[in-house]
């Protein structure tokens, strides 16, 4: 997300970066949850507890939601002048400061669609045909943006996660890159996952080697049935082992996880449901599950998914569904 207005006398700004993003980008999605259903005291709870936990996370929501409020009196106005004569000049000013809050706010989606080369909506996996005669498939609500030369072969993974099989060229590195990770391969099969945490990459076959942009120094190799897991914030990166068979088992319709916080499963099912679902209990949120779920049947597979953990899912609108807790 664009970096917010300026608050404060530091001019250096505590948001920029991919960090300062994500924040932003979570903030955003919480203030959206407010607004969808300003009454519900589960969607409160869920802010009051995302903003307490940190308070770079409060000032991230301040931010927004200013915004938000500068949208809203310039909208206020707008109506108001078309009820009175309104010189042309200072009407053209609002809408355009009006549309400039809300870009801001809205910004990640609207940076993703000009970023993105392939993205897949909400329930759709796609395979993309690549010009070397690589494929990639794409999870729902999915994104990637491509970079080929005559030198190497560069893929990043915008949003989502992708299953990739590359033709081997040792002369021109295949790369993925994703929220400061990239993966480096030659040829091989190999799924990549963007998640709110962590990014996660597991090898089918052929080898990968997993380095943090900011220390390619410390690279870890992984052979078949090995994953990586580098956590986003502390930059740890960790190894183990996953069964080659279930590596991006969603290309056949199943969401297998094991030990798995019940909030990554979630993210994983929002992506193929409209609309939103929240997590208005951050305690469920952090339960651990393992579990093998139909995706095909989304809804019901969230609702499975939940109920292992003596949860529940209200859902208040078509487009908004709540995960409460015990």
């Amino acid at each position: 997300m664009a970096s917010a207005p300026h608050i404060g006398d530091n001019d250096e700004d505590p948001f920029a970066g991919d960090g300062g993003d994500l924040l932003m980008d979570e903030a955003a999605d919480w203030l959206l949850r407010i607004e969808a259903a300003p009454g519900d005291e589960t969607v409160r709870a869920g802010l009051r507890a995302w903003t307490e936990a940190d308070p770079s996370h409060a000032e991230a929501y301040m931010r927004v939601e200013r915004m938000w409020r500068i949208a809203g009196n310039l909208l206020t106005r707008q109506q108001g002048a078309a009820r009175r004569p309104m010189r042309r000049p200072a009407f053209v000013a609002a809408a355009v400061a009006l549309a400039a809050c809300l870009v801001l706010v809205l910004f990640p989606t609207f940076k993703l669609h000009l970023e993105a080369d392939h993205m897949t909506a909400a329930g759709e996996v796609r395979v993309v045909a690549l010009a070397d005669g690589s494929t990639v498939t794409l999870d729902a609500g999915s994104a990637i943006a491509v970079d080929f030369d005559g030198q190497g072969r560069r893929i990043e993974l915008l949003r989502g996660q992708a299953f990739f099989e590359v033709v081997s060229m040792p002369a021109r590195p295949f790369t993925v890159d994703a929220a400061g990770v990239r993966a480096t391969v030659t040829g091989t099969k190999f799924s990549v996952h963007a998640g709110a945490d962590d990014v996660r990459i597991a090898l089918a076959e052929g080898a990968v080697e997993v380095t943090r942009i900011a220390a390619p120094d410390t690279p870890v190799r992984l052979g078949p049935g090995e994953r990586a897991v580098v956590a986003r914030r502390q930059g740890t990166i960790e190894t183990s082992g996953v069964a080659v068979a279930e590596i991006a088992a969603w290309r056949g319709g199943r969401l297998i996880v094991r030990g798995e916080t019940l909030a990554t499963v979630v993210e994983t099912l929002d992506r193929y449901l409209p609309g939103m679902v929240v997590i208005g209990d951050a305690a469920i949120g952090r339960t651990r599950i393992t579990g093998n779920f139909d995706i095909a049947h989304p809804a019901e597979a969230l609702d499975a998914a939940v109920r292992t953990q003596k949860g529940t899912v209200t859902r208040l609108t078509p487009y908004l569904a709540v995960v409460g807790g015990r």
